[in-house]
């Protein structure tokens, strides 16, 4: 399995400390749990793991119900931000044009 290697974060370094400080979490166990949710999301889109699916599958390993279904709401919502979350900006623009040119013959 080939994994992404960006080193784009999600959050800015204030959002990181504001949300660490909501968790109780230190900055490091922070950056893990970002990491590992991300990996999470991330996997389900490549394999395309349907939302429902992801839900069943997360309870299935031990995750609560209600936390299985934030993920479920999250990959339903937007699915594509999901990938985007690892693509570097240039890449993000390759996909754009790509999409931009698909438009455009439809």
């Amino acid at each position: 399995m080939k994994m992404m290697c960006v080193q784009e974060r999600s959050f800015t370094e204030e959002e990181e400390q504001k949300l660490g400080a909501a968790l109780s979490l230190d900055t490091h166990t922070l950056r893990l749990l970002l990491e590992a949710l991300s990996f999470i999301l991330e996997q389900a889109v490549y394999h395309g793991v349907k939302p429902g699916a992801l839900r069943i599958l997360l309870e299935q390993i031990g995750i609560d119900s209600e936390k299985a279904e934030i993920f479920n709401q999250i990959r339903l919502k937007s699915p594509s931000a999901i990938i985007n979350l690892r693509l570097s900006k240039e890449e993000l623009s390759q996909m754009e044009k790509i999409q931009t040119q698909l438009d455009s013959l439809t």
